[in-house]
């Protein structure tokens, strides 16, 4: 009996014999402990609570509540936000882009209002999003860090970027994190570098969810690095990794891909929840603006209210046709002093896998664009036939190719591009049927998948008052969901002069009546 518990002792990775001590040592991972318990060994409490933790399977992943969550989880978000909880918030949430990570993870955090602080380190260009889903998901008011200098911060949830990491990572330490967000975790796919030796002191004994829809990107040595950083004891060494699952081919990729469903991922693609996710997911994406920008940004808002002055009601100053020109420098601003935010967002989604579809407004936003990712095309007003089937055609057909970006009224009709799955605004259009038809480049025949729409929104200027509007009116929510033709151009850029002739007046103290009826959908708001 004991000849044979040896031998098979002796069939764990790493294991040693101390000839002083009698006994035998082998490295804690996942696969030792689980051998141990098979050949009948006797397990410590500390040891018993690490073979439950890690022999839960995402496959046997159950829904699991989230009471109080500021948004309705779809069934299989659940089963993600079950499994973090099994592997005690020591998890890689793999799914494919576009199917929630973000959410999982935070519906793990608000049923753990005890994991505080919680620090979210993720790419510079999605911190405002975050930001923006905690506080409507688990109401909190989550802090951006800033700058590579500390400075004191009065939230217990706190956002940071990979690239101030190095200036931030004592002040982390300092607070003594409860649980360790690494959005994008791929970053850190390279042991090597500050930013992966910065994570590796910042989560070191501490829970770790990592969220990444390509925890492999080229290579499956790439992926070490994320799961010992999640896991630490999942692999005895580099090398047993190495050797097990990196060489063979397909069945060593195979085995990885087994392993990892086995220990501590849990991946869903598209194909396989497309019952449980509507035709189109909708998002919006703040996009920092760097302060100098913002303050050219003010002065064509300025340019408005100062040219309000000249008028004692609303209507003879609609009329005049001086809003509309102010109106339309404020949009181009807005657009223009996104750019940067906008190009740092693209260059991290093309990070990952897939394709994206860019609609902008301005023809220079849309240059930019394509001049920031030499790689892509651009279709706009102007362009002959052939460039522009030349344009589409490639995107459609050229693997390399994977970023199109198009003038709406020029790119947003007649063409198919159905290759990807993702759409992004740069700049919003006039109208609700602008929108829908841009969307339904990618969401028509030939598409597979849920589209992902991503607005990407510079807050505190135009930009918000314009989703404001389309939010507030049903009618107009219906137009952009369903692509019913209830509004004119004119009643959308009436409503956004009307919203800013309103706040003017305010300003200007009780004395000023605002003078005329602000009505959403059918229900008057009367000052």
């Amino acid at each position: 009996m004991w000849t044979a518990t040896k031998e098979a002792v002796k069939t764990i990775p790493g294991r040693k014999f101390v000839p002083e001590e009698k006994k035998w040592t082998c490295p804690l991972t996942v696969d030792s402990v689980r051998k141990l318990v098979s050949l009948g060994f006797e397990l410590s409490r500390e040891l018993y609570e690490f073979y439950e933790r890690t022999s839960v399977s995402s496959r046997d992943a159950k829904e699991m509540e989230v009471p109080g969550f500021g948004k309705n989880l779809y069934p299989f978000q659940k089963k993600g936000v079950w499994f973090i909880e099994k592997k005690g918030g020591r998890a890689l949430v793999a799914d494919e882009m576009g199917l929630g990570k973000t959410l999982q993870a935070l519906g793990w955090l608000h049923l753990h209002p005890e994991a505080r602080p919680a620090v979210i380190v993720c790419p510079a260009s999605v911190k405002l999003k975050w930001k923006s889903e905690i506080k409507e998901c688990i109401y909190a008011d989550a802090q951006v860090l800033c700058g590579k200098t500390p400075y004191g911060t009065d939230s217990d949830i706190l956002i940071v970027n990979y690239d101030v990491l190095d200036g931030w990572i004592r002040y982390l330490l300092e607070i003594d994190p409860k649980v360790v967000i690494l959005d994008e975790c791929h970053y850190i796919k390279n042991h090597r570098t500050k930013r992966a030796r910065y994570i590796a002191e910042l989560v070191k004994d501490r829970p770790v969810i990592g969220l990444s829809g390509t925890p492999v990107m080229n290579n499956p040595l790439e992926s070490y690095n994320i799961i010992r950083t999640i896991e630490p004891n999942v692999f005895p060494n580099f090398r047993f990794f190495e050797e097990t699952y990196c060489c063979g081919g397909n069945k060593a990729l195979y085995r990885l891909h087994e392993k990892l469903i086995d220990s501590i991922m849990i991946r869903r693609q598209k194909k396989e929840v497309l019952k449980d996710l509507p035709p189109k997911v909708r998002g919006m994406v703040p996009v920092e603006i760097d302060p100098s920008d913002m303050e050219k940004y003010k002065e064509t808002e300025d340019d408005l209210f100062g040219m309000f002055e000249e008028y004692d009601d609303f209507d003879s100053m609609y009329k005049s046709g001086q809003a509309l020109k102010a109106i339309n420098a404020m949009r181009k601003k807005a657009g223009e002093i996104k750019l940067p935010g906008i190009i740092s967002w693209i260059g991290d989604f093309l990070d990952c896998d897939g394709k994206l579809v860019v609609f902008a407004h301005h023809r220079d936003v849309v240059e930019s664009i394509h001049e920031a990712f030499p790689n892509s095309v651009m279709l706009y007003g102007g362009m002959d036939a052939n460039r522009k089937d030349q344009a589409v055609q490639s995107f459609q057909h050229d693997p390399s190719v994977r970023l199109f970006v198009g003038n709406m009224k020029a790119a947003g009709v007649g063409i198919d591009l159905t290759a990807s799955s993702n759409v992004a605004f740069a700049e919003l259009p006039w109208t609700p049927a602008d929108i829908t038809q841009a969307e339904d480049r990618c969401h028509r025949i030939g598409q597979n998948d849920s589209v992902n729409v991503f607005y990407l929104l510079a807050p505190n200027t135009i930009d918000d008052r314009m989703m404001e509007i389309l939010n507030e009116k049903q009618l107009i929510v219906d137009a952009v969901l369903d692509g019913k033709k209830v509004e004119t151009n004119e009643t959308i850029m009436k409503e956004l002069l009307k919203s800013y002739w309103k706040q003017s007046k305010e300003l200007q103290g009780p004395d000023f009546a605002v003078d005329f009826e602000y009505t959403s959908c059918g229900s008057g708001i009367s000052r």
